[in-house]
C-alpha cells in the first residue's frame, strides 16, 4: 500500500507532467515477461504512477498482484511476495494450473507462507526421498537429530510443526539450502495466475530474502508476467548488488518543472492559476517534488489568485512527511556524512567542502568522505563546482527542524564564525546566524548593518521587513528597541508599505518602552508617510505637528517636519500657512551642517516655489544637481518640479525633469518614487496627447498602488481625462470619481477632477449638476489661493455658470484667476485665461472678440502642446466666424480642429468637424470666388492627413470620401505647394505631430 501521506494528498491531485512516463510503463507490462524498474525520490509520484497504471484503460482486464515493502525494523522475509500471492489467490483457486506441479523434498508447496492456498495445494504431488535408515544396532548420537518420518502423508509432531514453522522465516532458521527450492515454487505459484503483473513497491525496504527472490525473479521470470518495482534513488539503504537486477526497461521519475508546479499548486488552492512568480519560488522551494509542493500548498490559505505573492512560502512548514524522509536519509548516512548535511541545511546556500567540514566540526581528514557518502545518498546535491548544497529549500528546513537543539545551536554559532571571515560576507546572514546561536548582541549589531545595507540599495521592502521581524522577536534587548523602531518609521519612507506596518508604528507610539526622542522622529516619520503615500493629509499634518512639539531638542528633525508641511498640495488650507511652514523651517534649519536635513529643506523650497509658479525657480534649478549631492533626494526633487511643472503647463520641461528623475531612481530602484514619477507621466501624457499606451500604463500604477490608492489619483486623473475627450462619458465619471475619493485633500487633483465632472456633466445637458460641481471646485481654489490650479477649470466653469445665468459670478471668477495669475509662470493658464475670456465674450453676444481670444487661446494650447484643448478652442473660434460669417476663417479653424482630432484619433469629433468642412467647401461652389494658388480647406485638410503618414484609402475612410477624390487633392496641394513628395506636407504644413514626445 502507498505511504499515507502521499496517498492523503494525490487522492484527488491532477496528473501533471508524467504522461509520457505513463505511455512508457503501459506499453512495457504489454509485453511480457520482463522488469521494470520505477527510480526517484521521495514524494516523486512512483506510487501515483502505479495508480494511474492500474486505472489505465489498457488494464482493465489484466491481472495485477501488488505487494510493498514496509519501513519495518525487522522485515518479514518475502513479505511483499507473499503479500501479493495473497491478493491474488482467487484467481489462483479458479485455475488448474497447479496440476502436475511438482515440489522440491523438504519445502513442498510453501504453505507455511500461504494457508489460505491449502485446499488448493493440498492435491499436488510432493517428490518423496526417502533419507538412508539409521543403524539400529549402533548407540544413538546424542548430537544427532533423531530419525523423523519424510512421507507427505505423515502425521506431523511437534518438532515437525516447528520446523514447518521454521519455513516462514527462513532468514532465521530454514537452511540456505532450500531457497533453490522455495524460489522455484514462488515462480510456480506466480506463473500459475497466467498473465498478469507483479507490482512491487518501496523496495528500498526489503530485507535481503526478499532481495534474493527478486533478482531470481528479474533473472526469469514467469513467461507470461511483468514485473513492476518502484525504488527510492538515492537511497542509501539499498544493497549492494541492487545494480544486479536483470531490468528491461529502466524509469527514473524527474521533478516538475516550474509551470508544471505552478498548475498543480493552483489545483490544490483551488484558483485558476497562480502568478509565475509565485511557481518559480514555490518550484525553488520544494524542488518540483510533487507531494511535497501539495504539502506546502495545504498551509498556504486559499486566497484570490491575484493575491499570492512569493512572500508567502517564506515562511511554510516543512511537510511532515518529508522530516521522516530526511530522519531516515540522516540514519542512512553515518554520523560524518549527517553531520555534513545538517552543516550544509544550516547554511542554507551552496558551500564548499571545506566550509561545510568547518561548520559540521569535522576534521579535514574525514570532510571529504562525509561529503561524498552525503552526495552518493542523494542528501547533497553538487550545485556548482566544488559546491554542496540541499536538494531544495523545504528539505534544508526539514533537516533544521529535526536536528537538536544544542547541536543546532552549536552548528550556528560556526556558521557565523566561518561567515565573519568571508570577504563578501552578508549581514543579513551573520545576523541570523547569530540569533539562532544565542548570541543576541552580534544578532542586534549585525541586523542593523544588513538593514543599512538593503535600504542603501533602496530595498525597503526587505529592510522592513528584516525589522519587523526583530521587533515581534521577543529576545530583543530593551537597550535596542528603540533604535529598530526609529530606523522602521525612516524606513517605511521609501517602499510602497503595508497597513500593518503603519498599526506597529501606532502601537510603539503608546509603548512605555518608546523614549522621548525616538517618539518624536516616528511622528515625524509617520506623518510624512501618512502624506506621502496613504494621501492622509489632515492625519500626516497633525502627526507632523505633534513632532515639531517634542523635537525642540532636536531643530534638524523638527527643520525637517515644518519641511514637509510647507508644501502647498497638500491640504485644503491656504497657501500663506505653508509658506509660514517653509519660512519656520529655515529659521530652524540654522547653522545646520547635516546634509540630508538641507537637502530636505531645500528640495521642498523648490518645490513650493514652483508649485505657485514662482518664475525665479529656474535659476536655481538650473544648479540643482550641485544644490543637492544625495541621488535619492535629488530624484525625489525632480519628481516633485515634473508634478508641478505639469499642473503650470511647462510640458517639455516636465518631461526632462521626469526622465532626470528615472535615470536616478534607475540606480536605486526607488519603488515609491518610480511610482510618483509614473503618476505625473501619465497625465503629462494625457495632456500632451500620448495616448497610445495611456490606459495600460495607468493600468498598471492603479495595481501598483494596491490599497495605497493615493499612489493612483493621477492614474484615475489621468484616465479620466482621456475618456472625456474619447467620448466615453460613464468611464470618465467614474474615473474622476476615484480620483476624487483617493485624494480628497489634494487641491490640484480635486480642481482638475472637479473641472472634468463639470465638462461632462454640461456636455449631458446636466447645467445645474454642472454648476454645483464647479461651485465646489471654486470654493477649493479660493480657500486655498494658489490659482495656477484653475487652468482646466475657468473655461468651462465661466462657461456653465453663464449658461445658469450668473454671469456676475463668471466675470469674478475670471477676474480672481487672472489676478491671481500676476506674476506667475504658468503657460496652462495663460491659455486657460484667453479660453475663459472667449467664453465669457461668447456669453455676453460678442462673437467676434470670442473668435478672436479663442484662436489666441488655440495658439498657446499648440505651443504646450495640448492639442485636446488646442482643438476645441479651433472648434470654438470657428463657431464664433461662423456667427459672424467669416466663413473662410470658419473654415480654416474647423480644418485646424480636424486635423489635430484625426491625430487623437477622436472619431466623433473628426465626424463632426468634416460636416462642418464641406458645408463650406460646397458654400464655395454656388459663387465663391476660388483659392487660386491657396489651398481649400478640404486640400489642407487632405494633405495634413497624408503629410502624418496616412494613405489615400485611408484618409478617404475618414473623410467620407471616394479614394480618387482624396488622390486629386493631394496632386493639387503638390502642385500648388511645387513639392515632389506627400512626404513633404508635414514641413509645408506644421501641424503639432506630438510635439510633446521630442522633449522627453
Amino acid at each position: 500500500m502507498a505511504p499515507p501521506a502521499l496517498a492523503a494528498c494525490t487522492r484527488s491531485s491532477p496528473y501533471i507532467g508524467r504522461s509520457s512516463e505513463l505511455d512508457r510503463l503501459v506499453e512495457a507490462v504489454r509485453h511480457p515477461p520482463g522488469t521494470v524498474l520505477i527510480e526517484g525520490e521521495a514524494g516523486i509520484g512512483k506510487s501515483r504512477l502505479i495508480r494511474e497504471l492500474l486505472r489505465h484503460s489498457a488494464m482493465a482486464d489484466q491481472v495485477v498482484l501488488r505487494g510493498v515493502c514496509p519501513p519495518m525494523r525487522e522485515p518479514l522475509a518475502y513479505g511483499p511476495v507473499i503479500e501479493a500471492l495473497r491478493h491474488g489467490r482467487e484467481r489462483l483457486n479458479a485455475k488448474e494450473r497447479l496440476k502436475g506441479t511438482e515440489w522440491g523434498p523438504r519445502v513442498g508447496p510453501p504453505r507455511a507462507f500461504l494457508p489460505e492456498l491449502s485446499a488448493v495445494l493440498s492435491g499436488q504431488r510432493r517428490i518423496s526421498l526417502e533419507p538412508v535408515e539409521p543403524d539400529q544396532s549402533a548407540e544413538p548420537d546424542a548430537s544427532s537429530p533423531p530419525a523423523q518420518a519424510t512421507r507427505a502423508d505423515a502425521p506431523l509432531r511437534p518438532a515437525q510443526a516447528a520446523e514447518a514453522d521454521a519455513l516462514a522465516l527462513p532468514a532465521q532458521v530454514a537452511p540456505a539450502v532450500q531457497r533453490h527450492e522455495l524460489f522455484p515454487a514462488f515462480r510456480a505459484l506466480l506463473a500459475a495466475h497466467g498473465p498478469a503483473v507483479l507490482v512491487i513497491e518501496d523496495v528500498h525496504w526489503a530485507d535481503s530474502e526478499t532481495w534474493d527472490l527478486l533478482l531470481y525473479l528479474c533473472a526469469d521470470p514467469p513467461p507470461e508476467m511483468v514485473l513492476v518495482l518502484t525504488c527510492r534513488r538515492p537511497c542509501g539503504a539499498l544493497p549492494a548488488h541492487y545494480s544486479a537486477l536483470n531490468v528491461s526497461t529502466r524509469m527514473r521519475l524527474a521533478p516538475l518543472d516550474a509551470p508544471q508546479v505552478g498548475r498543480l499548486a493552483a489545483h490544490v488552492l483551488g484558483v485558476p492559476q497562480v502568478p509565475q512568480d509565485f511557481a518559480a519560488t514555490l518550484h525553488l522551494h520544494t524542488g518540483g517534488i510533487p507531494l511535497w509542493v501539495e504539502e506546502a500548498m495545504r498551509d498556504v490559505p486559499a486566497p484570490e489568485s491575484a493575491t499570492l505573492q512569493p512572500a508567502l512560502l517564506a515562511d511554510l512548514p516543512a511537510p511532515p512527511g518529508l522530516h521522516d524522509a530526511m530522519r531516515e536519509l540522516l540514519a542512512s548516512a553515518g554520523r560524518a556524512a549527517s553531520a555534513a548535511i545538517r552543516a550544509a541545511a544550516i547554511l542554507g546556500e551552496p558551500a564548499t567542502e571545506q566550509d561545510l567540514g568547518a561548520v559540521a566540526g569535522l576534521p579535514a581528514r574525514r570532510t571529504g568522505a562525509a561529503v561524498t557518502r552525503a552526495v552518493e545518498i542523494g542528501a547533497l546535491y553538487e550545485v556548482g563546482p566544488g559546491r554542496y548544497g540541499m536538494r531544495h529549500f523545504l528539505a534544508a528546513q526539514a533537516v533544521r527542524e529535526t536536528t537538536p537543539g544544542p547541536q543546532r545551536w552549536r552548528l550556528h554559532a560556526r556558521a557565523a564564525e566561518l561567515l565573519a571571515t568571508k570577504s563578501d560576507r552578508k549581514p543579513d546572514r551573520l545576523a541570523h546566524h547569530y540569533r539562532q546561536s544565542g548570541n543576541l548582541a552580534a544578532w542586534v549589531q549585525h541586523t542593523l548593518a544588513a538593514v543599512e545595507q538593503k535600504l542603501a540599495t533602496a530595498d525597503a521592502t526587505a529592510a522592513i521587513a528584516l525589522l519587523e521581524r526583530v521587533l515581534a522577536d521577543t529576545e530583543l534587548p530593551d537597550s535596542a528597541h528603540d533604535l529598530f523602531v526609529v530606523r522602521l518609521s525612516r524606513a517605511v519612507l521609501n517602499g510602497i508599505t503595508p497597513a500593518e506596518t503603519i498599526d506597529r508604528l501606532r502601537a510603539a507610539l503608546h509603548h512605555d518602552r518608546l523614549s522621548p526622542a525616538a517618539r518624536g522622529e516616528v511622528h515625524l516619520n509617520l506623518g510624512r508617510w501618512l502624506i506621502n503615500q496613504a494621501g492622509q493629509l489632515e492625519a500626516g499634518q497633525s502627526e507632523i505637528e505633534a513632532a515639531v512639539t517634542e523635537l525642540r531638542e532636536q531643530p534638524e528633525l523638527a527643520a525637517r517636519g515644518m519641511a514637509a508641511l510647507a508644501l502647498p498640495s497638500l491640504g485644503t488650507g491656504p497657501v500663506e500657512t505653508h509658506l509660514h511652514w517653509l519660512r519656520q523651517a529655515e529659521a530652524a534649519l540654522g547653522d545646520s551642517v547635516d546634509a540630508e536635513t538641507i537637502a530636505a529643506v531645500l528640495t521642498n523650497r523648490l518645490s513650493v516655489r514652483m508649485q505657485t509658479a514662482d518664475p525665479k525657480v529656474w535659476e536655481d534649478i538650473a544648479e540643482l544637481a550641485q544644490i543637492l549631492p544625495s541621488k535619492p533626494q535629488l530624484a525625489r526633487a525632480y519628481f516633485n518640479l515634473a508634478d508641478a511643472a505639469t499642473w503650470n503647463g511647462h510640458y517639455g520641461r516636465a518631461y526632462v525633469f521626469l526622465m532626470e528623475g528615472k535615470r536616478l531612481t534607475s540606480e536605486n530602484e526607488g519603488e515609491f518614487l518610480s511610482m510618483l514619477g509614473d503618476g505625473t507621466s501619465l497625465r503629462l501624457d494625457a495632456a500632451s496627447g500620448q495616448w497610445a499606451h495611456l490606459s495600460r500604463a495607468a493600468d498598471r500604477v492603479i495595481a501598483l498602488a494596491g490599497d495605497m490608492e493615493f499612489l493612483a489619483a493621477d492614474a484615475w486623473l489621468a484616465t479620466g481625462w482621456l475618456s472625456l475627450w474619447q467620448g466615453a462619458r460613464a468611464a470618465a465619471a467614474h474615473h474622476f470619481d476615484t480620483a476624487l475619493r483617493t485624494a480628497p485633500h489634494n487641491v490640484p487633483v480635486v480642481a482638475s477632477a472637479r473641472a472634468g465632472r463639470t465638462a461632462m456633466l454640461l456636455a449631458q445637458g446636466r447645467t445645474a449638476a454642472a454648476c454645483h460641481e464647479a461651485d465646489l471646485a471654486i470654493e477649493c481654489l479660493r480657500d486655498k489661493g494658489n490659482w495656477v490650479w484653475a487652468a482646466e477649470l475657468v473655461p468651462v466653469g465661466i462657461r456653465v455658470l453663464a449658461r445658469c445665468g450668473r454671469m456676475a459670478d463668471a466675470v469674478e471668477l475670471l477676474q480672481q484667476f487672472e489676478d491671481g495669475l500676476t506674476g506667475k509662470d504658468a503657460p496652462l493658464a495663460t491659455a486657460a485665461v484667453d479660453a475663459g475670456h472667449g467664453a465669457l465674450a461668447l456669453a455676453r453676444g460678442s462673437a467676434s472678440t470670442a473668435a478672436a481670444h479663442y484662436v489666441q487661446a488655440a495658439l498657446h494650447y499648440r505651443q504646450l502642446p495640448h492639442p485636446a484643448e488646442a482643438a476645441r478652442a479651433h472648434e470654438s473660434a470657428a463657431h464664433c466666424f461662423s456667427h459672424t460669417g467669416e466663413h473662410e476663417a470658419a473654415a480654416n479653424q474647423f480644418t485646424a480642429a480636424l486635423a489635430l482630432y484625426a491625430m487623437l484619433g477622436t472619431i466623433h469629433d473628426v465626424a463632426r468637424c468634416q460636416r462642418h468642412v464641406r458645408s463650406y467647401e460646397g458654400a464655395g461652389k454656388r459663387g465663391r470666388k476660388g483659392y487660386g494658388q491657396e489651398l481649400s480647406p478640404r486640400e489642407r485638410e487632405v494633405a495634413m492627413l497624408a503629410g502624418q503618414g496616412m494613405t489615400n484609402h485611408q484618409i478617404a475612410e475618414m473623410l467620407v470620401l471616394s479614394p480618387r477624390t482624396v488622390e486629386q487633392h493631394v496632386a493639387r496641394a503638390l502642385r500648388k505647394l511645387n513639392l515632389n513628395s506627400r512626404t513633404a506636407f508635414a514641413d509645408q504644413l506644421p501641424e503639432p505631430r506630438h510635439a510633446g514626445r521630442t522633449l522627453r
